[in-house]
């Protein structure tokens, strides 16, 4: 049956009968119903329509409840939290009409509080967009007007089937799934705040506990030890865990005392688990750091210091680096100062200021060519459908490293595209490459 064939009934309905619902209440037992006290865990919602004729199959959830006309008041109880209302005119819905128009219904569905009453009038309105009656819910909770609602309604009708879940939608289930996959605490605690209701909260809350336990005693077992590899240890092992700022602070703290070579290898250490913890090491140590970083991953400052020290000329390794092609930085004075201090010559230096801004020349060039570009914007997006594969494969989706490892894949995925090409074009796609997706 077509949707706008569907859509009909909502004016017209059709009247049958159902065994879903109990007898009648009379009025007495309306009365002495609406003054039971709830408890904390349950809502109650008092459901009713307004179409004058015909009546409708009331889903919760997705279950069937029972029958329901204008003149009667439907009492459903259920868990607190949030539950979808569906009233479905024409016979029964089926499993098909369900997967196809469920989740387009935005307005039928309401967060009710636990403890309370609530009285839910079922009705429609016309959708200029949809260019269809849409069904939506209005919901008093002020016990005064939902004593007033229920009783001026003949009928007080109780369902003899339960509600037993909340209702659980495609974002609910969206979130839930990540938070499995992540397996953090961060994780579930988000999950718990979304939808503190939700059905899956009994198996999220003992994952949390089980969690938060193996956290606790992995954070005593590194303090206990207080070492730099034991700190490291919880660090890469509980990258979301709730002790993450301390143990970092502490790994710092050890990492202070030791001598400039071990300290700064720690301090590296810790910056390639998550390049934000740059900003917790001591200031003059960390512009050193990041000083140390410039360069080519393969020939930058440490590399050259590394070689420097070793006995190699400034002649050869000003050569060296004005072979990479590749960009370090202009430096400023003060960083000058601080680089001769690390043992380069102003020879070295120059070098890697001269080839730096030939290479921003290049790139220039590039961008200002826009024949050339496009078609190196046409190649290095063709390259991106396998590192998406890629990443989506290899990358731990726990990772606090996520956007650098992407952007590694990214670069090396458009690399291999620009060997496709040759001459100063595969150096130009290089270079944009590399720039579009940094990778240190």
């Amino acid at each position: 049956m077509k949707f706008s064939y569907l859509l009909l009934f909502l004016l017209m309905g059709c009247a049958t009968t159902s065994s879903y619902i109990g007898p009648v209440e009379k009025e007495p037992k309306k009365k002495s119903d609406l003054n039971a006290e709830i408890p904390a865990e349950k809502t109650v919602f008092y459901v009713t329509q307004q179409n004058r004729s015909g009546s409708c199959k009331l889903y919760v959830n997705k279950t069937y409840i029972g029958q329901l006309n204008n003149a009667h008041v439907l009492r459903v109880e259920a868990p607190a939290g949030k539950h979808k209302l569906l009233c479905y005119f024409g016979g029964n819905a089926t499993t098909y009409w369900f997967n196809k128009y469920y989740d387009s219904f935005k307005e039928i569905d309401f967060d009710f509080e636990g403890g309370k009453k609530h009285f839910v009038l079922y009705t429609w309105k016309y959708s200029k967009k949809h260019k269809m009656n849409r069904p939506f819910l209005t919901v008093d909770i002020d016990p005064d007007i939902v004593d007033k609602k229920v009783a001026e309604r003949g009928q007080l009708l109780r369902s003899t089937k339960f509600v037993t879940t909340n209702h659980f939608d495609k974002e609910e289930q969206k979130v839930l799934a990540k938070a499995k996959e992540d397996d953090t605490i961060s994780g579930y605690k988000n999950f718990l705040f979304q939808y503190p209701s939700s059905k899956s909260a009994p198996e999220i809350k003992e994952r949390l506990s089980e969690l938060e336990k193996e956290d606790d005693m992995a954070f005593s077992r590194a303090s206990k030890n207080n070492t730099f590899k034991s700190y490291i240890g919880y660090i890469e092992s509980f990258s979301k865990g709730k002790h993450i700022s301390s143990a970092v602070a502490s790994a710092i703290d050890v990492a202070k005392v030791k001598k400039k070579p071990i300290r700064f290898s720690h301090y590296r250490k810790l910056i390639s688990i998550n390049a934000n913890y740059m900003s917790q090491i001591p200031a003059s140590d960390a512009r050193e750091i990041e000083l140390l970083e410039i360069g080519p991953e393969n020939f930058n400052v440490a590399k050259v210091i590394e070689l420097k020290k070793k006995g190699h000329s400034s002649s050869i390794l000003s050569a060296k680096i004005k072979a990479t092609n590749e960009r370090y930085k202009n430096f400023t004075m003060e960083e000058i100062g601080s680089l001769k201090g690390m043992g380069l010559d102003e020879k070295i230096i120059e070098a890697m200021i001269t080839v730096t801004a030939t290479y921003d020349s290049r790139i220039k060039a590039i961008t200002e060519n826009k024949e050339m570009m496009a078609q190196i914007q046409k190649l290095i997006k063709s390259s991106q459908k396998s590192a998406n594969k890629t990443y989506s494969r290899r990358t731990p989706s726990n990772s606090n490293n996520n956007n650098t490892l992407t952007s590694c894949i990214k670069r090396k995925a458009a690399l291999e595209a620009c060997r496709n090409v040759s001459g100063f074009l595969r150096s130009a796609c290089e270079m944009t490459a590399k720039s579009t997706y940094p990778c240190r």
